[in-house]
């Protein structure tokens, strides 16, 4: 599979995801998303399993600013205008 149809197929499971989160409080989509990544992780050798969080965290780190982005515009989120 290449780059572009990865990444075609992230975006099509993240719509399919982001419903049953939508609503839900913070915590709660937090709670869900950490036992995904718990799942995720359990997966990978326990040798690994820091390795692969240090990576997945500068991927959300880097997807973060987009998605900010993308929910409140250029401006960002509007605590930023509060600095």
């Amino acid at each position: 599979m290449d780059n572009d149809t990865s990444a075609l197929k992230v975006a099509e499971i993240v719509d399919a995801i982001k419903p049953h989160l939508s609503g839900h409080p913070a915590e709660m989509q937090g709670a869900v998303i950490a036992d995904l990544l718990a799942i995720w992780l359990a997966g990978h050798p326990p040798q690994l399993r820091e390795e692969a969080i240090e990576f997945h965290m500068e991927m959300v780190r880097q997807l973060t600013e987009a998605e900010e982005r993308l929910m409140f515009g250029a401006e960002g989120h509007p605590a930023r205008r509060q600095e």
